[in-house]
């Protein structure tokens, strides 16, 4: 079975590290798989292994509308032989489908990351249009599998299978009585993180002694910044733009948190789980589907400051025991239903199922 997964780019974000990831591990459970990026670009390039590299091609796409580099995906895959191109995003739909039937590849997988609230109306037209046409739609969470089925697409064609990571060998070390909590929450600064709830939720509780690590980049990093101003919470919180290696943020801090508005299933509130970290989560989407498992920390409402303020108090005030509690959970959740090796085996399963 040889399977190539198809990404727009290598963006520093949740699917393009993720679906590096996953072919590293579908290469260790002997599964033929192969990467191919529209554009070489972006940071998510440089988490790829030697042998990933290898197997990596990237197409050289200039604009949205370009005829040639369509042409050099159809040229890949026909050079490649896919059993099944696996697309990630909706470009990646899109190329994905329209290439693969030029190259005459049998089988079309795709991965929805995300549940768009407000998606443009052509967009969304067309995206409904082609999960119709694909052999199946991998629903990451529930929330996602909902968006699926009110879209339209059948029951028979939607796949539920789990982001998968690599779990760290240890958890990361607790404080006792950490003064400030420092908190942590990674994401791309855009309205639907919920970082405009975060602040507003800090602003409200001056008691609080808490210190908040943001960690992204993104459209709404100058208003942010203007936010932390004008609350008069730059004492409390650090906007550090991108990072390249947020595994090395889990260790200095004592809780997670990931206040959005709406999710598929964050990859970056696995990692934190999977460091130990107790989680600050809200319900939207998909955001606390890792919650459904155990119980590892509070869960809000989203768009709730008020609520988002108190669970970040019951943190700061909870003792050293019932913080690794929660992030004891939180770990064992991701061991048990996010580890690599039972998404191997849940993808080996689907794409032998396609016939």
């Amino acid at each position: 079975m040889r399977v190539v997964h198809l990404l727009p780019s290598f963006a520093r974000g949740g699917a393009e590290i993720g679906t590096v990831d996953l072919v590293e591990g579908l290469l260790d459970g002997g599964i033929d798989a192969w990467l191919v990026a529209l554009r070489g670009d972006g940071p998510a390039a440089h988490r790829r292994s030697p042998r990933v590299v290898a197997r990596t091609i990237v197409i050289g796409r200039q604009h949205r509308v370009d005829a040639r580099a369509l042409s050099a995906l159809v040229a890949a895959l026909r050079r490649v032989q896919p059993d099944v191109v696996h697309s990630h995003l909706f470009t990646g739909l899109l190329w994905g489908e329209l290439a693969r039937r030029a190259a005459g590849v049998p089988h079309h997988v795709h991965t929805r990351h995300a549940v768009h609230p407000e998606p443009a109306a052509p967009i969304d037209a067309l995206r409904r249009h082609l999960q119709r046409q694909v052999d199946r739609v991998v629903a990451p969470s529930e929330a996602i599998a909902r968006a699926l089925g009110d879209e339209g697409v059948p029951a028979a064609r939607r796949c539920a299978i789990d982001h998968a990571i690599a779990v760290p060998a240890s958890p990361v070390a607790h404080r006792d009585a950490p003064k400030p909590l420092r908190v942590g929450v990674v994401g791309r600064l855009v309205p639907v993180k919920g970082h405009d709830v975060l602040l507003d939720a800090l602003a409200r509780r001056p008691d609080l002694a808490i210190h908040v690590d943001i960690l992204g980049d993104g459209p709404r990093a100058a208003p942010l910044a203007d936010r932390v101003r004008t609350l008069d919470l730059a004492a409390r919180v650090t906007l550090h733009g991108a990072v390249d290696d947020v595994s090395a943020w889990h260790g200095r801090w004592d809780a997670y948190v990931q206040p959005s508005l709406q999710e598929g299933q964050p990859l970056a509130v696995l990692e934190a789980a999977a460091a130990g970290l107790p989680l600050v989560l809200s319900d939207g989407g998909g955001t606390a589907s890792i919650a459904r498992h155990a119980d590892t920390g509070p869960v809000v409402p989203a768009g709730d400051p008020d609520a988002l303020g108190a669970a970040l108090a019951r943190v700061a005030a909870a003792s050293t025991a019932q913080r690794r509690v929660w992030g004891y959970a939180a770990r064992e959740a991701v061991i048990r239903h996010h580890a690599m090796p039972a998404a191997v085996s849940a993808y080996a399963l689907l794409y032998a199922g396609l016939g």
